[in-house]
């Protein structure tokens, strides 16, 4: 074999390798599994620490189920009609030793401000898909945005972003962990 055909094969291995490491490395995604719904504590230490409020203990009062939830952290100017202002909360739901569903809750009391609510329900989504070590994909955050309604799959979760309208308009962004099958 000859000098130049030795240097080409080299490269072609050094390609392949190059290749199959980027294929196979799972630290260049941040779409990988996130483990924190099975550390009920470390999530909602980690939720408190996103800037709407400290998350209850994880607990499950008169066994209606476990679960946390952060006071409403209300916002904005209040609405002149109904006297309330925007708020936003955190909800995790589970069982005793796993957390299987949490939401980001946005009351949009004051239709006014929807603007700044939608923002703020942008930047704690953000911060959320970070503490679940997730990346927050830009259809979510322009559904967000529009008022649309938006599900995809990422890294081990369902996330969706629903309305529920009622006397207001009522947000609510679920990462529900998927079951193995």
């Amino acid at each position: 074999m000859e000098k130049s055909e030795k240097k080409i094969i080299i490269s072609i291995v050094i390609g392949l390798i190059l290749l199959l490491s980027f294929i196979f490395d799972t630290n260049s995604s941040k779409t990988e599994e996130s483990n924190i719904f099975q550390d009920p504590n470390e999530l909602i230490t980690k939720l408190s620490e996103n800037g709407i409020g400290n998350l209850k203990p994880w607990s499950n009062p008169m066994d209606i189920g476990w679960g946390s939830c952060t006071d409403y952290y209300r916002f904005g100017p209040i609405n002149n009609d109904n006297g309330m202002d925007n708020n936003i909360a955190y909800y995790v739901e589970g069982i005793e030793t796993e957390v299987t569903k949490m939401y980001i809750n946005l009351n949009i009391n004051n239709s006014d401000d929807k603007i700044n609510a939608l923002n703020l329900l942008i930047e704690m989504s953000e911060r959320t898909f970070e503490t679940l070590g997730l990346k927050m994909s830009d259809e979510i955050k322009e559904s967000i945005l529009n008022s649309k309604e938006y599900e995809y799959n990422v890294g081990g979760y369902t996330i969706s972003n629903k309305l529920e309208k009622s006397n207001i308009e009522t947000w609510k962004l679920t990462f529900e962990r998927k079951t193995q099958s």
